[in-house]
């Protein structure tokens, strides 16, 4: 009976130096990237929708759609005639921007933090590109230039979701979550 509970004892150590509490912002942060990542996914159809529209009418209204999902209700773009519900829309890019401000600046893993914010910054960047090349598209009169103009969205959307694997890779948003998430998920799991 001693040794089961030395054992246990001792695998309760082991476990609580190997297993560290996430703060709270970092479980937010995952949170809202998870929500961000839908939201750019939604965007991505639209421009596919919009490059392969039939009507220039049509690829407006497409690429209109994804203006909102970028900039959301407080945009200056935005046009609520596009939006399939009656709540107030958060835009990625203002979301982005709000996940840097939410990092801390003090304690931690300061390097850690600090490619955070960098990765972080790199996406809104590419959200912005995506934001100026939709809005281009939105406002084109012409088929074939609106649809040049939503296949850079989507490129710059591509980018700015980013790749699962590559470490080499600038960053993007599943990029984090790959890195982020199982260390959330270890830590909320029931029983721990």
């Amino acid at each position: 009976m001693k040794r089961l509970m030395v054992a246990v004892l001792a695998l309760t150590a082991i476990s609580g130096v190997a297993v560290h509490p996430q703060p709270d912002w970092l479980v937010g942060l995952v949170a809202e990237l998870e929500a961000i990542q839908g939201d750019l996914e939604e965007a991505l159809y639209y421009c596919a929708l919009a490059v392969l529209a039939p009507t220039a009418e049509d690829q407006r209204l497409f690429a209109q759609r994804v203006v909102n999902i970028l900039e959301g209700s407080e945009g200056p773009h935005f046009d609520p005639r596009v939006v399939t519900t009656e709540e107030e829309v958060l835009g990625a890019i203002v979301r982005l921007r709000a996940l840097i401000a939410a990092v801390p600046e003090e304690g931690g893993d300061l390097e850690g933090r600090a490619e955070l914010k960098f990765t972080l910054r790199n996406t809104t960047a590419f959200l912005a590109l995506a934001l100026e090349a939709a809005l281009r598209g939105a406002r084109s009169r012409k088929l074939l230039p609106g649809a040049l103009h939503m296949r850079q969205a989507y490129a710059f959307l591509f980018t700015a979701l980013g790749a699962e694997g590559s470490p080499a890779y600038l960053g993007g948003i599943r990029s984090l979550l790959c890195r982020l998430a199982p260390l959330v998920e270890s830590h909320s799991a029931p029983g721990q």
